[in-house]
Order: C-alpha cells, then sequence, then structure tokens
C-alpha cells in the first residue's frame, strides 16, 4: 500500500477548481515525526466542533491553512473535506487509502 503524504494530499487540493473557494473538514486523522502545532491545530479545532455535539462536526479552513498544515504530514490516515461551495466536490481518505477523489 502505498503512503499518502501531506505533500501530496496538498497538491491534490491545491489543483482543485475549488482551492479559491474554503473547505469543509469534516475527519482528520496524520502521522508527523516532527513538530506540528499548525496540523495539531486541525485537528483540535475540530475535536472542539465534535464536543458542542451539534450533529456532524466539521471546521471550515481556507486552502492555504489546509495546506500548509498538510504539508508537514507524513502521512495522511484519515482526512474528509469538501468544498465550500460544492459539497459534491470531496476527498474522502479512510485508513491510509483514498476512497474517493472528487476534488
Amino acid at each position: 500500500m502505498k503512503i499518502l503524504e501531506g505533500r501530496t494530499i496538498s497538491s491534490l487540493i491545491r489543483q482543485s477548481e475549488c482551492s479559491t473557494h474554503g473547505w469543509l473538514m469534516l475527519d482528520i486523522e496524520t502521522v508527523t515525526d516532527r513538530d506540528a502545532p499548525e496540523l495539531g491545530d486541525l485537528w483540535h479545532r475540530l475535536a472542539a466542533a465534535e464536543s458542542l455535539g451539534s450533529g456532524v462536526p466539521q471546521v471550515e479552513f481556507d486552502t492555504n491553512t489546509l495546506c500548509r498544515s498538510l504539508d508537514l504530514a507524513n502521512q495522511v490516515w484519515c482526512l474528509d473535506i469538501r468544498c465550500v461551495l460544492d459539497g459534491e466536490r470531496r476527498l474522502i481518505i479512510e485508513d491510509g487509502v483514498m476512497r474517493k477523489n472528487a476534488l
């Protein structure tokens, strides 16, 4: 199985037609071997939204913030993002495998 590196995923996001719009993040799990507070911030903001208990947790990020953070990940284990303007434009990674790329 090929490891999905954060730089690879952020490149896909940057090339998307939705890159000028924001992204709704519904899930994220990554692995990194360095200090990456920006990456931790993504997870913490999603965890905070989940603790509110108001349906499916989601947090909005702009492309630069999302991609700069993902660039720090050695591996993206889970990720579920949707374009703010078009929910059909979506990327889903589960258990380190890209399940859907409709960016």
